[in-house]
């Protein structure tokens, strides 16, 4: 049926399933949230997707700017628009879950003010949000993700280091003799369609807007984990958890008050989830294209979204065996626009990573290997599973043999391998990685941990899942993932909610065995922003549903005052960890009021000055952030020697047409260079007063003291020196 039918009360258990032989159920009414809302969240994802890779494909090829993006844009967003419009199912919703679609309206709102109000301001690249703001000014300011640092300003000018953090200089000869010696020619590292959406946003409101990004897209990832969980339970009050797990958890305020591609990752593909669970019960090739441009959009936001295509080909596999012999070749037209369109877009964001990204790509070419092999593997491995499903009747009836004791097997064994990596792992297993990670022997030493530089705590990844939803709702969500394997095997398991299933356990298999990030805390956590916490946060809201349906129906639906007061309390059991957790450092941010400093050296600079940074970390971590905050050429001192060679560098520079401005982190790195102190100019300080404390084997519960940082950095504040010429 493509028509919405509700039941009659929102927390009426779903009726009973027809018999066959389709893993999923297909014959009971569907439930979903309203249409309003669906459309309102999907249209924001589509507008991202088609915005995004075009302004990237402009990006790529130098041509950037935000009114040609918009431009270019405008006629394929509103034909994807339009066809969506079309294509979303329009039928009867009650009121209560109007009601329940408008409070989940609020709590994205409400969640999107809360994260907006006190953004972080990442300038600072010593981690992925600083390089994602660094670029996001670097388009809009040169309209390019290739640069040439160097230019005029420092031609002929050998030792200079123009690289930093998360920013590659191209060699002069990659495979010859002169292959460590710098072009000046600098590729920003990772995927780019964050930077682009970024810079879409400074150009049009500013560096506010900017850095308020990601919390506008997070508040609609909320929108569409929500319109998800309606249709996994088919109750749209009890749907709410989802969200609200989801919003009550530290990692996604991290991310979301920060400048990462986590939101943007997770709007993307819970929006083409949404879209594509739609598409299996009313194909159209439009539900498929736009599940398609969302998954290709996807894949150029981060590289392990292969991940999620390889989990998407067996799902679609599964769905078109279970359409009925009429649909079926309807649904196959449809899985197909959605694979060419999967393609076509993601072709951008692999000629992105492949042309813009500089050593990014050739650093994880042996992850990105394996993830290619994996996606071939399951398009080869799902492609003949239906052939064999559709053409041999001997394969079916096997099958339709097999169903349910291979079900209730993988339910015992998924429900036990959860429980031990929860449980046990962490007491029987120590996981180490192949490089050491320095900062981890700081935090251990704070901790009163013995010092391993090659720990990286895998092994309690199940346990930082019970601290960012709860114990609680950790429990509900294994338990429901063991009866929805086991329903498999009668076929009573809503499409929607196999979906998420495989979602999480796949992605889960990949980050919970070994996340493969510096494993403090909130910084690893952000690994599973896009998927597995929502995936859980969605199991969670099943158990629940699955524990009302067991009930009878007085007390399912909500009828009398035990009723309801048991139901609240178990909402409030599954809720409430959350919030105790998160609330210590609810108001986490980092680098908060860091831009000021930085603006007010680009105010003093003038056109025709020419930027050194002299000390060794803000060579690490400030070249960009001035080359693209102040849009000046700019370069660190490399290997030239800051009191000996300062002549001869000011008259080479000036030689160039340029006047050289020594920048630094450290006041007397200056005021030793000169008989006048006062010539060196400060900006304000800041304090970054706001950050949670890193931490290894325990929630953050407070916030980094000033003591604990880097004691150049407390306080954060720039330094600079026109150096008078001639000397």
């Amino acid at each position: 049926m493509s028509g919405r039918t509700a039941p009659p009360d929102d927390l009426a258990p779903p009726s009973p399933t027809a018999a066959g032989s389709s893993p999923v159920r297909r014959a009971q009414p569907e439930v979903a949230a309203p249409f309003w809302l669906e459309f309102a969240a999907l249209a924001v994802a589509v507008t991202l997707a088609v915005g995004g890779v075009v302004g990237l494909l402009l990006a790529v090829v130098g041509w950037f700017s935000t009114g040609l993006t918009l431009l270019l844009a405008l006629p394929p967003t509103l034909l994807a628009l339009v066809g969506l419009w079309r294509s979303l199912p329009r039928g009867s919703t009650t009121r209560a879950a109007h009601v329940a679609g408008a409070a989940a309206a609020v709590l994205a709102v409400g969640y999107l003010l809360f994260v907006a109000v006190t953004p972080s301001q990442n300038v600072v690249v010593a981690r992925d949000p600083g390089s994602y703001a660094a670029t996001a000014r670097q388009l809009s300011a040169f309209g390019a993700l290739e640069i040439d640092a160097r230019g005029t300003a420092f031609a002929g000018i050998e030792g200079l280091r123009f690289s930093s953090a998360a920013v590659y200089d191209e060699p002069v000869d990659p495979q010859g003799p002169n292959a460590e010696t710098a072009t000046g020619v600098l590729d920003p590292q990772f995927n780019h369609l964050t930077a682009v959406a970024l810079a879409v946003g400074f150009d049009v409101g500013g560096a506010p807007l900017l850095f308020r990004v990601p919390a506008l897209i997070a508040g609609v990832g909320l929108l569409l984990v929500y319109a998800v969980a309606v249709r996994a339970t088919r109750r749209p009050a009890v749907a709410l958890l989802a969200p609200a797990l989801l919003a009550g958890g530290l990692p996604l305020l991290y991310v979301a008050r920060n400048t990462y591609s986590e939101p943007f990752a997770l709007a993307l593909l819970w929006a083409a989830i949404l879209v594509l669970v739609i598409m299996a019960r009313r194909p159209r090739v439009s539900l498929g294209l736009l599940g398609g441009l969302l998954m290709g959009a996807l894949v150029s936001t981060r590289v392990d979204a292969l991940a999620y295509l390889c989990l998407a080909l067996p799902l679609a596999a599964v769905s078109v065996a279970a359409a009925d012999p009429g649909g079926r070749r309807a649904l196959l037209r449809a899985w197909g626009a959605a694979v060419a369109a999967t393609v076509t877009v993601g072709l951008v964001g692999w000629w992105d990573l492949v042309e813009r990204t500089g050593g990014y790509v050739t650093d994880l070419a042996g992850q990105i290997g394996l993830l290619r092999f994996a996606l071939v593997a399951s398009a080869v491995v799902s492609g003949a599973g239906l052939a064999l499903w559709s053409g041999r009747p001997a394969v079916r009836a096997a099958a339709v043999r097999l169903r349910r004791p291979v079900a209730r097997t993988a339910a015992v064994v998924v429900g036990a391998t959860l429980l031990f990596g929860w449980l046990i792992r962490p007491l029987v297993q120590t996981t180490t990685s192949a490089i050491a990670y320095p900062a981890v022997i700081d935090l251990q030493a704070a901790d009163g941990l013995p010092a391993e530089p090659y720990r990286n705590y895998a092994e309690h990844s199940l346990v930082w899942m019970s601290w960012y939803v709860g114990a609680t709702a950790l429990a509900a969500a294994i338990a429901a993932a063991v009866v929805v394997l086991w329903r498999v095997g009668h076929r009573t398991v809503a499409p929607a909610l196999l979906a998420v299933l495989v979602l999480g356990l796949g992605a889960g298999a990949i980050y919970w065995y070994d996340p493969q990030i510096t494993p403090d805390q909130l910084w690893a956590s952000r690994r599973f922003v896009p998927a597995i916490l929502p995936a859980v946060a969605v199991w969670a809201t099943a158990g629940l549903a699955l524990l009302l349906d067991a009930l009878p129906a007085r007390w399912s639906r909500g009828r009398g005052v035990v009723p309801r007061l048991t139901v609240g309390a178990l909402v409030v059991a599954l809720l409430a960890p959350v919030l105790v957790t998160s609330a210590p450092v609810r108001w986490h941010r980092v680098q908060a009021a860091h831009l000021d400093p930085v603006l007010q050296t680009c105010a003093a600079l003038a056109p025709g000055d020419a930027v050194v940074v002299t000390d060794a970390y803000a060579e690490i971590t400030l070249l960009q952030t001035l080359r693209s905050w102040c849009e000046v050429p700019v370069a660190g001192l490399g290997s030239w020697q800051r009191v000996q060679d300062l002549p001869a560098l000011t008259d080479r520079v000036a030689a160039n047409g340029y006047r050289l401005v020594l920048v630094s982190l450290l006041r007397d790195d200056l005021t030793s260079l000169t008989d006048d102190p006062t010539q060196v100019q400060s900006s304000i300080e800041v304090y970054d007063r706001w950050s949670a404390e890193p931490t290894l084997d325990h929630l953050p519960a407070r916030y980094e003291r000033i003591d604990e940082q880097l004691p150049f950095l407390a306080p954060f504040a720039l330094h600079w020196w026109r150096v008078p010429f001639p000397r």
